[in-house]
């Protein structure tokens, strides 16, 4: 009687009560490209990361360079911007980086903060830390559900330094407290 018992390293062949030891053949079968001619020159075989890749033999051809496209539109006049028409009762000064800020008092304690004429917080409360003038109001953000009333609020302390020392006693004038 004759049986096979297959091995992790070798086939065991039993005969009759003794054991053979016969190696196992492994079939294996490789594949290759067959090696073509490069048509651009140069050593395949050298390849540099700025080379163009190479797929079975094949070299890629190089890519054109892509000028850059940027599409800037002109800023146009905003028809119904007004200038920000100054009261008795408003400070303005230009900060250290140039902007022209505008605090207007509102009612009590709180201030309307203008960077240009652009009214960023309204109703803000107004503290000095060591020459800034730090001013924390609420900020509407517009939602998809806009059109029907609903927006987000939220609250941002916007930092504000004046180049002149004096104005941040000015400006401190407008909160009684």
């Amino acid at each position: 009687m004759l049986h096979l018992v297959v091995a992790a390293s070798s086939t065991f062949l039993a005969v009759g009560g003794s054991h053979h030891t016969v190696p196992r053949a492994a079939a294996r079968m490789q594949f290759s490209m067959p090696k073509l001619p490069n048509p651009f020159g140069g050593n395949e075989d050298e390849q540099s990361p700025s080379a163009p890749p190479t797929v079975g033999g094949f070299v890629a051809p190089p890519r054109a360079e892509r000028p850059e496209f940027k599409l800037e539109l002109p800023a146009l006049p905003n028809p119904f911007a007004q200038e920000l028409k100054l009261s008795p009762l408003d400070v303005r000064f230009t900060d250290v980086d140039g902007d022209v800020v505008t605090l207007r008092p509102n009612g009590g304690s709180a201030v309307d903060f203008y960077v240009g004429n652009d009214l960023r917080l309204e109703k803000a409360r107004m503290v000095e830390n060591g020459g800034t003038l730090e001013i924390t109001g609420k900020v509407k953000k517009s939602t998809p559900l806009s059109m029907i009333g609903f927006n987000l609020e939220e609250i941002t302390t916007e930092g504000v330094t004046p180049r002149d020392p004096a104005d941040v006693e000015r400006a401190m004038g407008l909160v009684p407290y």
